[in-house]
């Protein structure tokens, strides 16, 4: 079985140390040139999951948000803006900066495998 693609939108610095980490447990992380963001946010199907920061995650959702592909949105706080926009995600997990790596890398493992099947909602983790 071909290993799914992680499509990593977040700055480029962090994008890169992300980056870093998923290759390293044997993923296949993939981060758009700034000039080829948007076209690259277009073709979902290619992308077994998408890891992306607040407020980049916001500026996709009505793209993705019925598509089914999960999506694991990365922010510096929680508030009742991030929320509403969580909810319109069909499976999401939100996780608080700075990230915990080893439990990062084990949802991201979940969410490739099926193993997280929230629908409709979303998770804070």
């Amino acid at each position: 079985m071909a290993k799914k693609k992680i499509l990593v939108l977040d700055d480029k610095h962090f994008s890169r140390v992300c980056s870093a980490i998923l290759e390293r447990e044997g993923f296949v992380p993939v981060i758009p040139e700034s000039d080829k963001f948007f076209d690259t946010i277009h073709r979902w199907t290619d992308y077994g999951l998408v890891v992306a920061s607040y407020p980049i995650a916001e500026k996709f959702v009505e793209k993705i948000q019925h598509t089914g592909t999960p999506v694991i949105v990365l922010s510096d706080f929680v508030n009742h803006e991030i929320l509403e926009s969580l909810k319109q995600f069909e499976i999401c997990r939100c996780l608080i900066k700075p990230l915990d790596f080893e439990n990062f890398i084990g949802i991201v493992g979940e969410m490739l495998d099926d193993g997280i099947s929230i629908r409709g909602g979303y998770s804070l983790a």
